[in-house]
């Protein structure tokens, strides 16, 4: 595996401009001044190096094999390929820690494929929404789909889990009730109860055991800015990408798995409507995280007040009743900042 900042040596430019797909003769070459560089990065071409005529071209002292793209280190847990700009960095395993390993590799059970991708700008801060999908106090008052439909009941068979060495990664599951739970006793508690909403199909919510176990939702938080999510049958990894301290944007990309049958690909179609831009338990986010971004502008625009502060350490309440999550990922960010400040 190879990863490299996509700007040639030259001049500056981005040499890759697809998305995504393959390089013809697998040669990456700059629309600009047709350098062209291989797989690693490595610079192998350059038109009139040696000049014409033996006027022009490069100095004599150029060496081609000293310019190449910048390289980046590169690792992998299950399919889920990481890169860093640091050699300093921790190994990969040991920046996520043997739990968030172990959540990672529960997923990534089979080889994978694409089955869709979907981006969306978020006018947002995005630590906001670095909070937001490792706070899972505001999951079942806020998205009222999942309680409407039983997906979070308050005494839900839940597991919250805070990596054991930086703190900053996390993971929230939910397993499939067993039987009958107190979603009454939550409607009430909310005030907003949705008993008019309804479902034309009613198998967007089916559980298949492809995994092999019955959670129904997972959410890891991997620090600083990627999620990886089952919710029921919707695979998905979204990936925060900063355009400006005020804006974001969130790229969703949906799997499945290469053995899955035509009908169970189907089904991973059918089920990412809860995810995405629109979906219908996650829409909500991207509206939250916005007015939060709006709310807090001005040096005297601020707001906090955590839970459970008394029990800042405690990683073994149930989701929803703390926000060990969210501190942690802030210890993780300040270690950081304050790192590369000297302190």
């Amino acid at each position: 595996m190879h990863a490299w900042v996509n700007r040639c040596v030259h001049k500056g430019a981005k040499v890759c401009r697809n998305a995504r797909g393959r390089a013809e003769g697998g040669a990456f070459v700059c629309v600009y001044h047709q350098w062209a560089y291989d797989a690693t990065g490595a610079l192998r071409s350059v038109p009139y190096r040696r000049g014409m005529v033996g006027k022009g071209g490069m100095p004599a002292s150029f060496d081609i094999k000293a310019h190449r793209m910048m390289p980046l280190r590169v690792d992998k847990v299950g399919d889920m390929i990481f890169a860093t700009f640091s050699d300093e960095a921790p190994d990969l395993r040991s920046f996520l820690g043997p739990a968030m390993c172990r959540a990672i590799e529960r997923i990534f059970v089979r080889p994978t494929k694409v089955i869709g991708r979907v981006a969306q700008r978020i006018e947002a801060n995005w630590k906001l929404y670095a909070e937001n999908s490792r706070d899972s106090y505001h999951g079942g008052l806020l998205h009222l789909f999942y309680t409407t439909f039983g997906l979070w009941r308050p005494a839900q068979d839940s597991k919250a889990e805070i990596d054991e060495v930086y703190g900053s990664h996390n993971s929230f599951q939910i397993r499939k009730p067993q039987q009958a739970e107190d979603a009454e006793k939550h409607k009430e508690e909310t005030a907003r109860p949705l008993d008019a909403m309804t479902l034309l199909d009613p198998t967007l919510l089916e559980l298949r055991q492809d995994i092999g176990d019955d959670i129904s939702l997972s959410i890891q938080s991997i620090f600083p800015s990627v999620v990886l999510q089952q919710i029921g049958q919707a695979l998905a990894v979204r990936h925060m990408i900063v355009r400006e301290p005020g804006a974001m944007d969130l790229v969703w990309t949906y799997f499945g798995f290469q053995d899955d049958e035509e009908e169970m690909t189907r089904h991973r179609l059918r089920a990412i409507n809860m995810g995405g831009p629109a979906g219908y338990v996650s829409l909500e986010d991207g509206e939250a995280v916005e007015i939060c971004t709006d709310g807090i502008k001005g040096p005297d625009g601020h707001s906090l007040i955590l839970m459970d502060i008394e029990k800042a350490e405690n990683p073994t309440v149930p989701m929803g009743l703390d926000e060990n999550a969210v501190r942690g990922f802030w210890k993780g960010y300040l270690k950081l900042m304050r790192a590369g400040e000297g302190q």
